[in-house]
């Protein structure tokens, strides 16, 4: 099954976006959908347990953001480089999938430099994502160490930092 996702699109005036997370975090907005009604209203996330029932199932995303904005080094100029996922963790190299900001400076094997790493960029696709495949002369396990040191958690663009 796929879902488009267009269908995630939608207008959210400025000063509904939070720019930093509440404390306690329990006091947290939580919008509430009667399904036979179609009413709708805002609790807090403290009220959860009073709208749960028998049978329901909590999904719980556990995953961790890891600092994954890192500045990529090419012909003397800065670039920003978003690590998506590795793709292959070898011993000596890891190939990473990744988006690269004005990446039309980058051409097909050039070598560039992620900190001390040499890179090149392996591989570019056709569709419109602007994701590429690059490889990195470092290990995964060197590269995740590398980006807690020198990254950056990746924030969206609507929030301030």
């Amino acid at each position: 099954m796929s879902i488009s996702i267009n269908l995630f699109d939608y207008h959210l005036s400025p000063e509904r976006i939070a720019q930093q997370s509440i404390e306690p975090r329990d006091v947290a907005r939580m919008l509430v959908l009667d399904r036979l009604s179609g009413a709708r209203e805002h609790r807090q996330i403290m009220d959860l347990l009073t709208f749960l029932r028998s049978g329901d199932v909590l999904v719980f995303n556990n995953t961790k953001v890891f600092k994954a904005r890192l500045t990529a080094q090419l012909r003397g100029r800065t670039y920003e480089l978003f690590l998506l996922r590795c793709l292959h963790g070898g011993v000596e190299t890891s190939r990473w999938k990744v988006l690269i900001k004005r990446l039309r400076r980058f051409h097909l094997g050039e070598t560039f430099f992620v900190g001390s790493f040499p890179a090149r960029l392996v591989r570019l696709y056709e569709d419109e994502s602007g994701e590429v495949e690059i490889e990195i002369e470092a290990s995964e396990a060197e590269v995740f160490a590398y980006c807690e040191v020198s990254g950056h958690i990746p924030i969206p663009a609507y929030i301030a930092d």
